[in-house]
């Protein structure tokens, strides 16, 4: 594997591709063993064309993810972390969802701590997600409140057409892609086979949320809901107010105006934010109680 800050494109094992089926694209700033363990859990197909981008200046993995998509040559694309890997189903998945038509195809996960390898919190939400019976509500969850890049099989010509990518914020690029994919899509899949595994460890970008990073999670959140609104969707991502209301309980009032006017900066008018304000502490009671069901506060953080 090469270490160069530019990208490692490898078609398939011949050199060629039969179609280019599938484009694995993985952001990779880090240590190299762990984007050495992703890079073997992918299976060694001719229809498959890995894509690693290095972001060795720090653009982020928006950007990344951006330049992946740009060397992309397949039908359908799919996101890895480089601290995450795939479980041996993967192929047999891939095998699965090539009769598919779907814009986007969702797959399942589970989560390792990667310092012990005991399970982790970080997938219980896409878990719940894929134990629903009601099709319906899973459907609708997994278009607006799956936000992750990983687990999704996306179709390259959707994403062109609608000029879908990522936002190359510091924090949370994701979260704008997936709600357009979960927009736009005409029609979904769910397949629930765990066949990709989520590493949870201190260094993960995800937990380094301080300062200006904060307000990156405000912004990125506030462009989200504001998305869902403009389309008529009656999805609300009550995240948006966490660093906010976080703030504001410590008495940090600088810290809460500045989340205040990131919203407002974004289009929010003063009733609709105070509407959402009063409405937080129910938001996040729900959210603590989900939490418990699921047994997430029980679990190594």
């Amino acid at each position: 594997m090469p270490t160069s800050d530019k990208s490692y494109i490898n078609l398939s094992p011949s050199g060629e591709t039969e179609g280019g089926f599938f484009s694995i694209i993985i952001p990779h700033k880090g240590p190299q063993w762990q984007l050495d363990r992703c890079v073997a859990s992918i299976p060694k197909r001719d229809d498959l064309q890995t894509i690693v981008i290095y972001d060795d200046e720090g653009h982020g993995a928006g950007w990344a993810r951006n330049q992946g998509l740009n060397k992309a040559e397949g039908q359908y694309v799919i996101f890895a972390d480089s601290d995450d890997y795939f479980h041996p189903c993967f192929n047999e998945f891939l095998d699965k969802i090539k009769k598919e038509t779907a814009d986007v195809i969702y797959f399942n996960a589970d989560s390792v701590e990667m310092e012990s390898g005991k399970p982790s919190w970080r997938t219980n939400h896409l878990n719940r997600i894929m134990r629903s019976t009601d099709s319906v509500w899973q459907e609708r969850h997994l278009r607006y409140h799956f936000t992750e890049p990983w687990c999704k099989a996306v179709r390259m010509s959707f994403i062109k057409e609608h000029g879908i990518r990522f936002n190359e914020s510091r924090i949370l690029n994701d979260i704008y892609f997936s709600t357009q994919v979960g927009i736009f899509a005409k029609s979904v899949k769910a397949y629930t086979e765990k066949c990709y595994c989520v590493c949870n460890h201190a260094g993960s970008t995800a937990k380094r949320k301080t300062g200006d990073r904060l307000l990156d999670y405000t912004r990125e959140t506030a462009k989200a809901n504001r998305l869902l609104a403009e389309h008529n969707i009656k999805r609300y991502h009550s995240r948006m107010l966490r660093p906010m209301m976080s703030s504001l309980v410590r008495l940090r009032f600088s810290s809460t105006y500045k989340h205040w006017k990131v919203m407002r900066d974004c289009g929010y008018s003063i009733p609709t934010l105070l509407y959402y304000i009063a409405r937080y502490p129910r938001d996040f009671m729900k959210l603590v109680i989900r939490k418990i069901q699921a047994g997430e506060f029980t679990q190594t953080k």
